[in-house]
């Protein structure tokens, strides 16, 4: 990335690998749940370097955070110039993001 680009455009490595465990999930997972998925190239890393990777990968719009789960999700959408809605499944806990381009007005 360049260094021209706003610090929430940018992504470490770190994050990169937290990101691509979240895709390749299928479904939303803790942040132990993720550190325990990462390659074995990062045997040392502390929860608490996932819990500050995170929160900026959501703040950057690549995942979301499942407040109601206490997990993540990698953001499924291409842009978010809209508001997103995510649907959990009760059953199997599966969840879906829509885009709902009028939400913020209705609400």
């Amino acid at each position: 990335m360049r260094w021209g680009q706003p610090i929430s455009k940018r992504i470490d490595k770190l994050q990169a690998e937290v990101q691509a465990v979240l895709r390749r999930s299928c479904g939303p997972l803790s942040a132990y749940d993720v550190l325990g998925e990462l390659p074995e190239a990062n045997p040392k890393i502390a929860p608490a370097t996932i819990y500050r990777a995170l929160p900026a990968l959501a703040e950057c719009g690549r995942v979301h955070r499942l407040e109601s789960l206490n997990a993540y999700i990698a953001c499924q959408c291409a842009s978010h110039q809209h508001a997103s809605i995510l649907s959990i499944c009760d059953d199997c806990g599966t969840v879906e993001e829509s885009v709902a381009p009028d939400l913020p007005k209705k609400l």
